[in-house]
C-alpha cells in the first residue's frame, strides 16, 4: 500500500471512509529511532496510510481523532469542538489562577524568611563577642619531657 503524501487528502479520505455503516479502525505506529509516525485507517476492504517525520502532525492527528469519533458516532462535530475549546479555556484559566496563587505564596514565604533572618543576624553579631571562651593560660614551668642523650 502506498502512503498518501498530503495531510489534507488523507484527512478527507479518512472522514469519508469512516462514515457509518462502515466499521473503521485507526492504527498508529510510532518509530522513535527513525523519528517517524505511521497512521493507518482501515475497514474490512479498504485502507489508507500516512507517514510523517514532523511533530506538527501530532496536533493534526488529535483533531482528526475527534472528527473521526464524531463521524463514527453520527453526531455533530461543532458540539464536540466547542466543548473541547471551552474545556481548554477553563483549564488554561485554572492554570493561570494556580500560577498566581503559587507566586503569591512564594512571595509571602520569602518575605517571612527575610523577616526572620534579620533578627537572627543581629543576635548573631552580638553573640560571638559575648560567648567566646577566654583562652586559658598555662603556667610556665619546667617541662616534663626528658631529653635523650646521644652517644659519642
Amino acid at each position: 500500500m502506498v502512503f498518501i503524501a498530503d495531510w489534507g487528502e488523507f484527512r478527507e479520505q479518512a472522514l469519508t471512509l469512516a462514515k457509518p455503516p462502515a466499521r473503521a479502525r485507526l492504527v498508529l505506529k510510532v518509530h522513535p529511532s527513525k523519528k517517524r509516525i505511521d497512521i493507518k485507517l482501515a475497514t474490512g476492504t479498504t485502507s489508507i496510510k500516512f507517514r510523517s517525520h514532523s511533530t506538527i502532525v501530532l496536533n493534526r492527528l488529535d483533531a482528526l481523532q475527534r472528527e473521526l469519533i464524531a463521524v463514527m458516532s453520527a453526531t455533530d462535530i461543532s458540539e464536540h469542538t466547542q466543548s473541547a475549546a471551552s474545556a481548554g479555556a477553563d483549564a488554561a484559566a485554572a492554570v493561570q489562577t494556580q500560577t498566581k496563587t503559587q507566586k503569591q505564596t512564594q512571595t509571602q514565604t520569602q518575605t517571612q524568611a527575610q523577616a526572620q533572618a534579620q533578627p537572627q543576624k543581629q543576635s548573631q553579631s552580638q553573640t560571638p563577642a559575648q560567648t567566646q571562651p577566654q583562652k586559658q593560660t598555662q603556667a610556665s614551668g619546667p617541662s616534663k619531657s626528658k631529653k635523650k642523650k646521644g652517644k659519642k
